[in-house]
């Protein structure tokens, strides 16, 4: 059963401008161009196209997550449908404490989301766009040891944020570099980033002075929608049946802050990309996002979210993206991603610096994501679960992935 949500598109502010019900059909580009106008946002998706239940219920990474966590810890209030079709107010302070607790990063395992109460702050325009590189050695050591000074320093300006990409581009054949820099503030080049801009060499660049919902746009086009998604090669279940133009694969891991496990894990991407450069339509990515300590202190707020990510970091958010368009290169694809993704893991581990924790919203529906938020936590979930659906119905008839079980 599935139940399709787009109608439920509210979005009022309210008179202390402090608080926004969302309506959970909306996507984010029209929350904020509903909010710009009044100098307001909310955290939420940096993808003008994404909507918002899915990604405020799997974590919800923002460019402002520094200063306020992520979109999972900015909810004040859910309006849940819940298995026996009772509809409740969820809140830290309400009756269904335990209930909040676990829709903050759990998923859709609970009940239906039909609005999100998110907390409202003041924001005007930012500094942001995307540098772009030939690959190089030299330019990628640069660039990871400027990933890494940010990883650690961030607590110092936590209005930066940066999104790092290697990406093989099939039409020039060569890999790139591209490093979105996002900073909160309508202030150029601010210290805490110029370790990225002092590279010198790159091919483009979008920086400048931009509003929200403007850059999510150029994040979208960066980000195109309609793929279809292919899963895990490990998923007996997947039975393809169309042959579309475009193919996509997520695959995701956390490990800690090293610019020198970063160039192992990049060098291991490309040693399983190299036999694929012919694929019709290739589009693969290898993607770094730092996980501050600041970001993770946010995590604590109302009683703390589900994650399992407490009193870690800085971390490394690694995301395999692989993108094609053919059916019959499904399993080549598939084996490379699963490749890359052992390969790291396995060169993560051997330093120490492998975490247990797998981002939701970027995960392959192989991997278990419940289970790296830790055995305490996801015995919370499922206790939750059993309280609020005893018959298991958003276990049983709901389509798709992440499961509790």
């Amino acid at each position: 059963m599935t139940i399709d949500l787009a109608n439920l598109n509210e979005i009022t502010v309210r008179s202390d401008r402090a608080q926004t019900a969302v309506g959970a059909g909306n996507v984010w580009y029209d929350v904020y161009t509903t909010l710009q106008p009044m100098g307001l946002t909310v955290i939420g998706g940096r993808v003008s196209a994404i909507g918002v239940g899915g990604l405020t219920l799997g974590g919800g990474i923002s460019f402002f997550s520094g200063r306020y966590g992520w979109a999972c810890d900015n909810v004040n209030n859910y309006e849940v449908v819940l298995a026996d079709g009772s509809i409740q107010e969820v809140s830290f302070s309400s009756p269904y404490s335990d209930l909040y607790w676990a829709l903050r990063g759990g998923g859709n395992n609970f009940g239906i989301v039909t609005r999100f109460d998110l907390m409202t702050f003041p924001q005007g325009d930012l500094w942001a766009g995307s540098e772009t590189f030939i690959y190089t050695p030299e330019t990628a050591a640069a660039i990871n040891d400027a990933f890494y000074f940010l990883g650690v320093n961030a607590p110092s300006d936590p209005y930066a944020q940066v999104i790092t990409a290697y990406a093989y581009a099939q039409s020039v054949d060569a890999y790139i570099i591209a490093s979105d820099l996002q900073y909160g503030k309508p202030v150029a080049n601010p210290p805490i980033l110029q370790n990225f801009t002092a590279v010198q060499g790159a091919i483009a660049s979008t920086l400048r002075i931009v509003d929200q919902a403007n850059l999510t746009i150029e994040f979208n086009d960066t980000n195109p929608g309609g793929f279809r998604y292919v899963s895990n090669p490990q998923d007996t279940n997947y039975k393809p049946s169309l042959n579309q133009d475009c193919r996509q694969t997520y695959w995701t891991l956390m490990v800690g802050n090293n610019a020198t496990l970063m160039a192992d894990m990049v060098a291991i991407y490309m040693d399983e990309i190299e036999p694929l450069k012919s694929v019709a339509g290739l589009v693969p990515s290898l993607v770094f996002q730092p996980i501050t300590t600041d970001m993770i202190l946010h995590f604590s707020k109302n009683g703390g979210n589900a994650l399992g990510l407490d009193n870690q970091g800085p971390l490394n958010l690694v995301q395999i993206d692989i993108s094609w368009s053919d059916i019959a290169d499904d399993d080549r694809i598939l084996t490379a991603a699963q490749n890359i993704l052992d390969g790291c893991q396995a060169a993560a581990s051997a330093v120490g610096l492998l975490n247990k924790y797998l981002y939701q919203n970027y995960a392959s529906v192989g991997q278990g994501v419940f289970s790296g938020y830790g055995q305490n936590n996801l015995a919370r979930l499922k206790a939750v679960s059993a309280k609020y659906d005893p018959a298991q119905v958003f276990q049983k008839l709901q389509p798709g992935y992440f499961k509790l079980n």
